[in-house]
């Protein structure tokens, strides 16, 4: 009953969501087109960049609400333990998009991976999530603030962090955030990432791969780190580093119950190595 209370529940509120942030972008596109239609011979070659551009955005975010609300109601499909995906490259591949879409915000990313490190996690479903805690940093981070992605083994767990300056934010408010339509504190009249979805589909995507999502806000940075499961058990993290973490072990949240993690430390000599290696937490029986 439980169950079914809460899918009646999101389902209302998709629907009263959904009203509201399709019309926007596509009364956008309309009024583009109709403009472009009647007075095409008047505009000049600028005005009519600027005026496609800003279609293209909205066909963007059309797109982001879809693909986060398709995600969000079918991310309980069973998991095909065999795929593999090359999470650095994924990370390229995020920026890359987010460069030809939108270069200012691209211009502050900063990646920090090197070599392979395959992850079980299909392409698709990994891409979306590393978009949408990008999205999630851009967004809510100050204009040509650094954002930071780090990614490397510890164990048989592959460790993405995901860095940038932000509010502190209390426990409360970080588990609220990874909720249906959880909305960031401050975040009035900023562009929407999925109608609210991002990071909640950031948390199923995680749950449903049995891995680990954990984020802290305070000292004036973000840190959403995400752990999941490599194509293969070979660690490469030095005893010395997870050793020098190993007593956050016990206090690490889960992915059904995201909770703010220990404080991630600030200097990286080996950036992913400093998270203890540990067995993955179960995810919540849906």
């Amino acid at each position: 009953m439980a169950r079914i209370e809460e899918t009646d529940r999101l389902r209302s509120e998709l629907v009263t969501t959904v009203s509201h942030e399709f019309r926007a972008p596509l009364a956008g596109i309309r009024a583009t087109l109709a403009t472009l239609r009647s007075e095409r011979d008047r505009l000049s070659d600028a005005r009519i960049d600027e005026l496609l551009d800003d279609a293209a955005g909205s066909s963007r975010r059309l797109h982001r609400l879809l693909e986060n609300m398709l995600t969000a109601a079918t991310a309980t499909a069973v998991v095909d333990d065999d795929v593999r995906t090359d999470l650095p490259s994924v990370l390229a591949e995020v920026v890359e998009t987010l460069r030809a879409a939108v270069p200012a915000r691209a211009s502050s990313v900063i990646i920090d991976a090197a070599g392979r490190l395959p992850v079980r996690m299909a392409h698709g479903a990994l891409h979306q999530l590393v978009t949408n805690l990008l999205d999630n940093a851009a967004t809510y981070a100050q204009p040509g603030a650094p954002i930071r992605l780090t990614a490397g083994q510890v164990g048989d767990e592959a460790v993405l962090r995901v860095r940038n300056p932000g509010p502190d934010l209390d426990p409360d408010t970080i588990r609220g955030l990874f909720e249906p339509f959880g909305r960031h504190p401050g975040a009035e009249g900023r562009p929407e990432d999925g109608a609210q979805l991002g990071l909640y589909v950031v948390r199923r995507l995680v749950e449903v791969h049995g891995g680990r999502l954990r984020m802290t806000a305070q000292d004036g940075e973000i840190v959403v780190e995400v752990n999941l499961a490599t194509a293969s058990t070979a660690g490469t993290a030095s005893t010395a580093s997870t050793a020098t973490t190993a007593s956050t072990a016990s206090t690490a949240s889960t992915v059904g119950t995201v909770a703010p993690a220990p404080p991630v430390p600030r200097s990286h000599p080996t950036p992913p190595a400093a998270v203890p290696a540990q067995a993955r937490a179960h995810a919540r029986a849906r």
